[in-house]
């Protein structure tokens, strides 16, 4: 049934008007919120708690609705209004209930301390999985007991201006260290979320991001290029963090970002490497004709890597496998498998080390189980998993879950079963949203078989896990 539509009420506040004349310009374009939110980048969720007044929008939001809804910049020009409404409401003392949303947890949101009011609440200026800043008031006893958990990032002064006290200018010597910096945090960053998982490094990647396109607006010639190829960089790594953490909303929004930053920024080879990961996603949800595009596009550019360009011919596979396309599968993963034989060990500004034999036999496994050759996939699922680098935990983790799908489907829930409940053990330990996804449909499959204890027990341990999603 679908949720009653509130009634709203302009007149309240400046964020109330600007909700009113979002839902008017959405319903005169006959949009859902769903359909908006798909537009603009960001959950129907979201522009629904906007419309309603239970959520602050930020500029960049009302800008894509701006354009979205052709509508001449009024949402804009009204933003303006909201947002010095929002900065009073920041040095005062606010007396509505808590958010629905929790500090931490599912909205996997980088935390900032804003402003505290007099009385027995404070507001918290908080930066949502893809930068927007949202105010959320809670009581101030509430705050203290929990400060010491919020992540010390993504701090945003209490203009609200989501600048983190940046400077206004950064001389060209102190940028060069700062992107030089920025890198290798990065490499700690992917490190740190092969080990702990993406929920303790997407703040920090947010973050790093916000700094980086404050940095490319005052930045100009190569200087502003040298700053937008790591923002690309950033964008596409935020971007897989927010996959995995079940936001595949947030993830368009930074892999498309990414694109755009890397076109701007020059960087072919870059290029290259997004239009493989877009061709990834568009796999990854039955998008057939654009799994195959992309993943063409991927291997046309001038400039790649042999371990790129197998990456995006593995990604075409998959596109073939879903089109039930055998010949063509078979074609593409070969063409992957040729290339990785051909790349040396190691070549510097490679964005694909991890695309190796063993990548290409795990993704060939989960070709065959959509050609519906289970027995195919589960021999090479096996073989791929037997020399799975152990650093790369949480992709072990959801190649155990597709292996599981495939033993199911080959009518063996015992060691699917297994299997997926090895996964889901990884999962817990990994926070990861994106293997609990993948385990999910054995619920149904295996519902047949809970009268084997093994099976009973898995299935128990994953609706308890889906529950805490």
């Amino acid at each position: 049934m679908a949720r009653p539509e509130l009634e709203l009420h302009p007149e309240r506040s400046a964020r109330d008007r600007f909700g009113f004349e979002l839902r008017s310009w959405r319903k005169a374009r006959g949009l859902s919120q769903a359909r908006l939110g798909a537009k603009v980048h960001v959950s129907g969720d979201l522009v629904r708690l906007i419309e309603v007044a239970e959520r602050w929008p930020a500029r960049d939001f009302a800008e894509r609705c701006d354009q979205a809804l052709d509508t001449v910049g009024a949402l804009v020009r009204l933003w303006e209004t909201v947002e010095a409404e929002r900065r009073q409401s920041m040095v005062v003392a606010d007396s509505g209930a808590h958010t629905d949303k929790p500090l931490v947890g599912t909205d996997r949101q980088a935390v900032a301390m804003a402003g505290m009011g007099d009385q027995g609440s404070i507001v918290v200026q908080m930066m949502n999985l893809t930068g927007e800043p949202v105010a959320v008031s809670m009581d101030r006893r509430t705050f203290m007991s929990g400060i010491a958990a919020l992540p010390a990032v993504a701090w945003i002064d209490q203009r609200g201006t989501g600048r983190a006290g940046l400077p206004a200018t950064v001389a060209e010597g102190d940028l060069r260290d700062v992107l030089t910096n920025m890198r290798k945090l990065f490499g700690v960053l992917a490190t740190q979320d092969n080990i702990l998982g993406p929920s303790a490094v997407a703040p920090t990647a947010v973050h790093q991001v916000a700094i980086l396109r404050q940095l490319s607006r005052t930045a100009s010639g190569r200087s502003r290029a040298a700053v937008m190829d790591v923002q690309a960089a950033y964008a596409e790594f935020t971007g897989w963090l927010a996959d995995d953490l079940g936001d595949r909303n947030a993830g368009q929004h930074w892999i498309t970002n990414a694109l755009q930053w890397a076109h701007e920024a020059g960087d072919d080879l870059f290029v290259g490497y997004v239009l493989m990961r877009q061709s990834q996603r568009a796999g990854e949800v039955g998008d057939t004709a654009s799994a195959i595009g992309l993943g063409q596009a991927a291997q046309h550019r001038g400039e790649s890597t042999n371990r790129v360009l197998a990456a995006a011919s593995q990604a075409e596979a998959q596109g073939h496998a879903l089109a039930g396309d055998e010949k063509e599968f078979r074609a593409a993963i070969e063409r992957a498998r040729g290339l990785v034989a051909g790349a040396p060990q190691l070549v510097p500004g490679d964005w694909a080390p991890w695309c190796t034999p063993a990548y290409i036999d795990i993704h060939e496994a989960a070709g065959w189980t959509r050609l519906g050759e289970p027995r195919k996939a589960i021999v090479a699922y096996e073989g791929a998993l037997k020399s799975w680098p152990g650093e790369f935990q949480r992709d072990q983790g959801i190649y155990l879950g597709r292996l599981a799908q495939a033993y199911a489907a080959a009518g063996e829930p015992e060691q699917s079963a297994q299997r997926a409940a090895t996964a889901l053990g990884i999962a817990r330990l990994t926070n990861s949203a994106r293997i609990v996804a993948e385990l999910t449909p054995l619920r149904s499959t295996l519902d047949r078989w809970q009268g084997l204890p093994t099976v009973k027990e898995f299935l128990s341990d994953l609706r308890q896990s889906a529950d805490q999603q």
